[in-house]
């Protein structure tokens, strides 16, 4: 028996998926290529912080079935989200995250103050210290 679909919800999955293309799009947001706990799955914080902000509000619960060095628990409990995990390894990564948050929370706070800016000012620094181009006129204004 074949399948049928209706053709209104095949049309908005595909406007969904051009609009979170859209969004995604040069986001800058990769996966952690020197991880600081060994031995796990560590996303970026900054990809997670971006997935809970879009798909949940304050007091929602995020549900994470592989723990790994708790990545979502961290950025969940610092977005003020209930969280459930499951992790079937050694827990100790995510328990000294914990015992760390803070450091976790400053991290996203730079991270967030700096969300809708094209060019941060550590980011024009460089450009002007290693001569990259840059307008005139900022470099008149810094001096």
């Amino acid at each position: 028996m074949p399948l049928k679909l209706n053709q209104q919800i095949i049309w908005r999955c595909i406007d969904l998926h051009v609009l979170l293309e859209y969004r995604w799009t040069g986001s800058g947001i990769i996966i952690n290529a020197i991880k600081k706990r060994n031995g796990s799955n560590e996303l970026s914080i900054k990809l997670m912080d971006r997935i809970i902000e879009m798909a949940s509000d304050e007091g929602d619960i995020v549900f994470d079935p592989f723990g790994g060095s708790g990545t979502t628990y961290a950025v969940s409990e610092i977005k003020n989200r209930q969280w459930v995990g499951i992790e079937i390894g050694p827990v100790d990564d995510i328990v000294n995250r914990f015992e760390n948050i803070d450091d976790d929370d400053a991290y996203l706070n730079k991270i967030r103050k700096n969300i809708n800016c094209l060019i941060t000012k550590e980011g024009l620094k460089r450009r002007i210290e290693n001569r990259w181009w840059t307008p005139d006129s900022v470099r008149k204004k810094i001096k």
